[in-house]
């Protein structure tokens, strides 16, 4: 299975959450005095598992999370680019849009898309699309074609992004 942003981000959280469950917590002072430490306790010798280097564990679970924190901005960047593009194609979706506004004053609402972009830049399955109160088969159609003519930036992971994106047309 290919992780996407979203399982990318969760999997960076819970090795922040293992990371910080690992540690002891800190020990309180008794009310009665400082106690005398186990016997036990002090004649083990404190040592990692065998063929397991002292601290290696540690920098292996850093490694993890600036991999983690490094998916993450490149996320961020990523929906900064499509931000961009879709702002600079808001011309061309109202070119769909506006002349069925002049056929039908009454016209508004919402259309949403989610896809996949590979690599390339390309869109990979068909777009799922859903529509909320745009009842106009030729606008969304239209907004549709648009949508899957783009080439989208590449995918920040380097395989795929998934997308979803809402179009609102009209006053709300």
């Amino acid at each position: 299975m290919i992780p996407n942003a979203a399982e990318a981000t969760l999997t960076a959280a819970l090795l922040t959450l293992l990371l910080a469950c690992a540690s002891p917590p800190p020990t309180l002072p008794d009310e009665a005095g400082p106690q005398q430490p186990d016997a036990d306790a002090t004649a083990r010798p404190q040592t990692a598992p065998e063929g397991v280097r002292r601290g290696s564990l540690v920098a292996a679970r850093d490694e993890d999370l600036q991999e983690g924190e490094r998916l993450e901005q490149a996320a961020r960047l990523y929906q900064a680019e499509l931000e961009l593009m879709f702002q600079q194609l808001r011309t061309e979706l109202d070119g769909c849009y506006l002349p069925q506004l002049k056929r039908e004053p009454a016209l508004k609402g919402m259309i949403v898309v989610e896809f996949t972009v590979v690599q390339g830049g390309v869109i990979g399955e068909g777009p799922v699309v859903s529509f909320d109160g745009l009842e106009s088969e030729e606008v969304n159609r239209c907004i549709l074609e648009l949508v899957k003519s783009q080439t989208y930036p590449e995918p920040f992971n380097g395989q795929f992004a998934q997308v979803k994106r809402t179009f609102q047309f009209g006053a709300f």
